[in-house]
């Protein structure tokens, strides 16, 4: 049967069969996408670029023993920019720290924090106690929707206590100079 011929109806069991399959998928969808958000942490880092070969090399982030980058001859807020980019910290907070990602029914503007600024709210120490035990929960903007997708996992076992106070170091040193 098909649409031009004199029996066929539009709607019907036809049109519900399609509409639930429509329906179902993309539920599949947005279950997965929901459910891979929530155990999602990054593991994975960028470890060397070869401008030559425009190659990236990526390497899994398991331990702070297995993955010791020479960092001779950078300051404090050297290396903390490099791990920042390096580490994960740019894909949620934005290049250089600036956000703009979006983290939909999160109270902080459906976005995950700008950096920039933490110099306000933060001390240097209780900055690296947030990033070593992460925010596993994000707070919502409506109670009533589904949780923010994207929450900060704990850095304690994949950075050493010097990276992340290389980091804190670095998002102190990009406060706004005329503010400061």
């Amino acid at each position: 049967m098909n649409f031009f011929s004199k029996t066929f109806k539009p709607g019907g069991p036809r049109l519900v069969l399609v509409t639930l399959s429509v329906l179902g998928g993309l539920f599949c969808v947005y279950g997965y996408l929901t459910i891979r958000s929530l155990i999602w942490s990054p593991s994975l880092y960028i470890k060397n670029y070869d401008s030559e070969k425009s190659k990236v090399v990526i390497s899994n982030l398991t331990s702070p023993e297995e993955n010791q980058i020479n960092y001779e001859g950078l300051s404090y807020v050297e290396k903390g920019r490099f791990l920042f980019n390096h580490r994960g910290c740019i894909i949620c907070h934005g290049k250089d720290a600036k956000g703009g990602v979006r983290n939909p029914n999160s109270q902080s503007g459906e976005e995950i924090p700008a950096l920039v600024y933490v110099k306000e709210g933060y001390t240097k120490e209780e900055l690296i106690e947030r990033i070593k035990g992460g925010i596993p929960v994000v707070a919502k903007k409506d109670t009533d929707k589904s949780e923010p997708p994207i929450n900060m996992p704990p850095w304690k076992d994949k950075l050493t206590d010097e990276e992340i106070g290389n980091i804190v170091d670095y998002l102190f040193s990009i406060y706004p100079k005329e503010e400061a």
